[in-house]
């Protein structure tokens, strides 16, 4: 009986101490809770008007609905087709906010670039083109960099050269499932400016080069795993180390009436490719390793140049692949039948 009394006082001294110490936790973390703040939320932030000549909310209060400049702690978004212009003065700068999102899907938005001489870095760490717009409107033939990360989302994005056709270096890696665009809005037949792609990207949405619009492709892997389209315009491709510009899976499709020069395989070796159209995209040319001359005899004019080759190694398509997955089995099945027939 003694020995019972024992144990439940005992119990009864644990599960004070058990109280005590849960009370102290509990006290600890509401001390903790309301003396230290939580990650905070980036709160949405939304280009209201165009920005004039002079004005710029890349870097100012501008035309933001808070009224306040770009800071790291909201995501900033701009559509109805406003222009969010860069500063006009000569140097790089950076959007300090945590993100900037050109466009809605629906209608679009276009970052222009104001300054008057080459050489600049504009850097936006995260941003996305959602029918959103980076357009070269220096009024001259200046170029500048574009710098950080952008993101294709379901309404793409176009890089521009703008008026004067100037030209856009994009360091940018770029990613996500959207089309990405390349265009000239002057139209320019033979345009001096172009648009350089220099980074290894991983979008999914294809590329088009589209009103006479100019690219380079600079990097292997540049052009994403989607397919190549040239409406009109030029592309080059060059600088890569293993010449692997467009990915082995996907499709160069060019058009008809394409300009003199309009392709240049500024490399040396072959890039391998999954399909090569020259009537933009209703015939394909049969798999083999081809020169710029002997495409400029297939095509009708010399729309080709340079040293390097383009090796189409037709793809299967998955379904092709299952049927021949599943005929491999079925072979691997009856060789193994036969095997175990001629043993008995």
């Amino acid at each position: 009986m003694k020995g019972k009394r024992c144990n439940v006082a005992h119990t009864a001294h644990v599960r004070m101490k058990i109280s005590r110490v849960s009370g102290f936790v509990l006290c600890v973390c509401a001390t903790f809770s309301l003396g230290l703040p939580g990650k905070a939320i980036a709160a949405a932030v939304t280009l209201n008007a165009s920005d004039a000549g002079g004005v710029s909310s890349f870097n100012g209060s501008g035309n933001w609905s808070d009224g306040n400049a770009p800071s790291a702690a909201n995501d900033y978004t701009a559509s109805s087709n406003y222009n969010l212009r860069t500063p006009t003065t000569n140097a790089n700068y950076t959007f300090a906010g945590n993100s900037l999102t050109l466009g809605n899907g629906t209608t679009g938005a276009t970052l222009l670039y104001k300054g008057t001489a080459s050489g600049n870095t504009i850097t936006v760490a995260n941003l996305s083109l959602n029918k959103g717009l980076v357009s070269n409107g220096s009024g001259g033939a200046a170029s500048f960099t574009l710098a950080g990360n952008v993101n294709l989302l379901s309404g793409g994005g176009t890089f521009d050269m703008g008026a004067a056709a100037g030209s856009i270096l994009v360091n940018s890696t770029i990613t996500r499932s959207g089309l990405l665009s390349i265009q000239d809005s002057a139209n320019t037949a033979s345009p001096t400016g172009y648009v350089s792609l220099t980074a290894a990207n991983s979008y999914t949405g294809g590329t088009k080069i589209i009103s006479n619009g100019s690219l380079h492709v600079d990097a292997d892997g540049a052009l994403g795993t989607g397919n190549v389209t040239l409406t009109s315009g030029m592309i080059t491709f060059e600088l890569g180390a293993t010449n692997n510009y467009i990915a082995d899976t996907a499709k160069l499709i060019l058009s008809t009436g394409l300009v003199t020069n309009a392709v240049n395989l500024n490399f040396t070796g072959s890039d391998t490719i999954a399909g090569l159209s020259l009537d933009g995209g209703t015939t394909y040319l049969a798999n083999g390793t081809y020169t710029a001359s002997a495409l400029d005899t297939l095509y009708g004019t010399n729309a080709f140049t340079g040293a390097g080759t383009l090796t189409v190694a037709a793809v299967p398509e998955p379904g092709t692949w299952a049927l021949m997955l599943t005929g491999g089995a079925c072979l691997l099945f009856l060789r193994a039948r036969s095997r175990s027939i001629a043993s008995v």
